[in-house]
């Protein structure tokens, strides 16, 4: 018995943005790159140019991912010329540094990254060294560069440190102490003082 041809079936562009917006995380949710809802959201970027535009948006809310230099160094280079609207980040999982102590060029890349996006960032995940970073032993001024790339964040709400402290001349943060799910309070992070 021979079956009919299934033709395919046209959604409506409104149904399939609907799909879309209903896949997305709860608003304060950073996801990885090899996360399914990230992988969603990149696939929506080939249908059309309205899912596209959409999943770009939800991309930028939830999915900078930035865990290496290389990484951070190729997003930077996007922005000036071919895709001004990354700059509009509002959270963002950093990473560049890995273990490394005193890497000056890449702490020159996260004040960069900072200074495009300080009006738009609100929340930063970060997982770099800071314990190699104390102020006495800086000998490169990474803490400083990192210090100024901070202090340009005009609306940073919150900031996670995954791995260690983050020291300030005035106080010593960690992120256990600040509170139970391990924020930290943007005012104690960068000093005021200028």
């Amino acid at each position: 018995m021979e079956h009919p041809q299934l033709k395919p079936i046209h959604l409506p562009l409104e149904l399939v943005l609907n799909i879309v917006t209903c896949s997305l995380p709860k608003p304060d949710v950073l996801l990885a790159p090899s996360h399914p809802i990230t992988q969603l959201l990149l696939s929506f970027t080939l249908v059309c140019k309205e899912t596209k535009r959409l999943a770009d948006r939800y991309l930028l809310r939830h999915c900078v991912y930035l865990s290496s230099e290389t990484r951070l160094s190729s997003y930077l280079s996007m922005i000036p010329d071919r895709r001004p609207e990354l700059k509009n980040i509002t959270a963002l999982y950093l990473a560049p540094l890995g273990d490394t102590r005193d890497d000056r060029p890449t702490a020159i890349l996260v004040r960069e990254l900072f200074n495009y996006a300080c009006t738009t960032l609100k929340r930063v995940i970060i997982d770099i060294p800071l314990r190699s970073l104390y102020p006495d032993e800086s000998y490169m001024g990474v803490r400083r560069i990192l210090r100024e790339g901070f202090q340009r964040l005009e609306n940073l709400e919150e900031v996670v440190s995954v791995r260690d402290e983050f020291v300030t001349p005035h106080k010593l943060i960690v992120a256990d102490q600040a509170t139970t799910n391990g924020t930290i309070c943007a005012d104690n992070l960068v000093s005021k003082s200028r």
